[in-house]
């Protein structure tokens, strides 16, 4: 078992504890390849593959290396994912001074966007970087990786 799968496992226990409908939808479970170091959350986490999982009915987002050695756990907040052209799943951060933070998961086609609570404030200029997600399936008992 990965280490990060505790994590999830955890994640998943508490996932639970929401409403019916909300545990009915399955928890969704993206990747990334975000090719440099960022802060999630209270986490430095450097680059690589990651897998991104959040639930509708939660307010918890998870990256986990996809080399089971680094994981961050966030709370967030819905919000309206933007319209316009570009309908691909992404995830967003914002790059200043001290480098990079996330602060969005938006999936425009499926009308999702959820920000991320963070404690880091942007010092002097900032510029929003989008990293591409990648769709490999919902995860369910019998397929989470």
């Amino acid at each position: 078992m990965r280490p990060y799968n505790a994590v999830f496992a955890v994640l998943g226990a508490v996932a639970s504890l929401g409403p019916a409908s909300a545990g009915a939808q399955g928890t969704e479970w993206l990747r990334a390849h975000i090719p440099f170091s960022f802060q999630a959350g209270k986490s430095e986490l450097p680059p690589g593959d990651y897998d991104v999982r959040f639930d509708a009915g939660n307010p918890m987002l998870t990256l986990a290396s996809r080399t089971g050695r680094k994981a961050a756990v966030m709370m967030t907040v819905p919000m309206d994912p933007p319209r316009g052209t570009n309908q691909e799943p992404r995830l967003v951060f914002n790059e200043d001074a001290s480098g990079y933070t996330l602060i969005e998961v938006l999936d425009p086609g499926d009308g999702f966007g959820i920000g991320v609570l963070t404690a880091n404030h942007p010092r002097g200029e900032t510029r929003r970087t989008e990293v591409p997600l990648q769709r490999p399936g919902r995860a369910t008992a019998s397929n989470a990786p």
